[in-house]
């Protein structure tokens, strides 16, 4: 493992955004992150965890990283996605951990000055920020925030449909964070989160525009897109299952029944 830019000192927030051969998407969030105004450089720190298989995003950080203070370089080996991402929790010190993925961006110039006065202000444990996600040039919001409080309260049904997002939509308090089962790829989102709501933190959820995070879908290289789900989602549905002792039926007539009221929240934007 190499870290260039620094070590992993203690402060408010530590964003880590793993890459992988998607130099477009890095340079995205990079810039995004160039642009943040009015926030303490000291409590915030981007920690870049790649494991490409080329030098682009390495050359991407070398070039910009005389424009940060708080830019961390760690080229870590090929594991795979989730591997990469449990890597780089292993030496996180700070009060709350972000990811933000290579094909997510946040949206405003303000998200770090604001992010970093909510997390001071609510003390919260887990906190949810608001997705948008981009196809085509089209921009459409993910599930309501109501939505999200029924799944924070009945976590289960997180396992029939992800109202959250992507890991990039929660900050989760440092001392509390768990790490993902490398044994999931298609549900390993919605288990990460459930293992932490289960243990009943302090929830914030938001709806600020100004934390809003943007996920682009028209990138095919995601974990998702390069899946076959014929067998996997129904071998996952057994493992967690038996991994929570949950009822098979939560995944049968039942999935597609509490999903039809979720389909009409998202479609229709209510």
């Amino acid at each position: 493992m190499a870290i260039f830019g620094g070590f992993f000192n203690l402060a408010k927030l530590k964003i880590i955004i793993p890459t992988y051969n998607y130099l477009n998407g890095f340079s995205k969030s990079i810039k995004q992150f160039s642009k943040q105004v009015n926030y303490d450089k000291n409590e915030v720190q981007l920690i870049v965890s790649d494991d490409s298989t080329n030098n682009d995003i390495y050359n991407h950080y070398h070039a910009q990283k005389s424009n940060f203070k708080n830019l961390i370089y760690r080229r870590g080996p090929q594991l795979g996605a989730v591997s990469n991402w449990n890597s780089s929790l292993e030496k996180v010190s700070s009060e709350y951990t972000m990811f933000l993925h290579h094909d997510e961006h946040v949206q405003s110039e303000y998200f770090l000055k604001e992010i970093l006065q909510v997390l001071t202000e609510t003390n919260t444990d887990f906190l949810v920020l608001p997705l948008i996600k981009s196809t085509k040039g089209r921009f459409n919001r993910h599930y309501p925030i109501y939505l999200k409080w029924i799944y924070i309260r009945f976590p289960t049904l997180l396992f029939i449909c992800n109202a959250f997002g992507s890991p990039s939509l929660v900050i989760i308090r440092t001392t509390l964070m768990e790490k993902f089962d490398s044994s999931l790829k298609w549900y390993v989102d919605v288990d990460w989160y459930f293992r932490h709501l289960v243990k009943k933190p302090r929830v914030t959820l938001l709806n600020d525009p100004n934390l809003t995070v943007v996920s682009d879908l028209d990138f095919t290289g995601t974990i998702t897109n390069k899946l076959d789900l014929k067998n996997l989602v129904s071998d996952e549905q057994n493992y967690i299952s038996l991994k929570y002792n949950l009822p098979q039926y939560l995944f049968g007539s039942f999935l597609k029944l509490i999903r039809l009221p979720v389909k009409f929240f998202q479609v229709f934007n209510v």
